[in-house]
């Protein structure tokens, strides 16, 4: 990447000059670097990549471009290059853009624009004014096997909310709970405090006055 850059660079401003302002700026690399990479004769992998890749391409534009890393290997292996690696065939492909025709759908990560989004209905306020006033408005119907649910199931649980406001009743008003006869210590405390009335203490004084009540 360096070394493109320099020769990219170097006939405006020279080798020597842009190696220097490199250094200066934390990539160093010195002109004797520059040249001796130059003059340095491909390494025995290039070259081998180079003659894989020809053939990796006239096997791709034989089978009009259909054939993936596997059918690629398989294809070299049957024409006698028994020696090249599937990992060597896939590095290959990626670098220079080959690939084979999948049946399988490609992933799809974005949504097109084009695509309908859902309305706004509540115009990005998201304070309701009431209780159960902004799922209300916001309420989609939605066909099932057991019908539709929509604004009806929306408008009942409103009324189960509004249910909930109401007035305590007269059972729990009446110092007994309704789970009085299921909960044993609510029973004595209320026994209790009925006992510390005036009627319960006149009752336990005389015994007769209990009698004819």
């Amino acid at each position: 990447m360096i070394v493109a850059f320099i020769d990219d660079h170097k006939h405006e401003h020279g080798v020597e000059p842009i190696c220097r302002v490199l250094t200066t700026h934390g990539i160093p690399i010195a002109p004797s670097t520059y040249y001796a990479f130059r003059s340095r004769p491909a390494s025995r992998r290039a070259l081998t990549d180079a003659g894989l890749v020809r053939l990796i391409a006239e096997v791709h534009q034989a089978n009009y471009g259909v054939y993936g890393v596997r059918k690629v290997w398989h294809e070299l292996r049957r024409q006698g290059h028994t020696d090249v690696a599937r990992c060597t065939v896939e590095r290959l492909m990626r670098i220079n853009g080959l690939r084979g025709v999948s049946k399988a759908k490609a992933p799809r990560t974005t949504i097109p624009a084009g695509a309908p989004t859902p309305e706004d209905k509540v115009n990005r306020q998201f304070t309701a004014q009431a209780r159960a006033a902004l799922r209300r408005s916001a309420c989609i119907p939605a066909h099932t096997a057991n019908g539709t649910l929509g604004r009806t199931e929306a408008s009942t649980s409103a009324a189960k909310s509004s249910d909930s406001d109401a007035p305590i009743s007269r059972a729990t008003t009446s110092g007994t709970t309704p789970n009085s006869e299921n909960n044993p210590s609510r029973s004595r405390h209320s026994a209790a405090r009925n006992s510390d009335s005036p009627v319960g203490s006149s009752a336990a004084t005389n015994p007769a006055a209990a009698l004819r009540t």
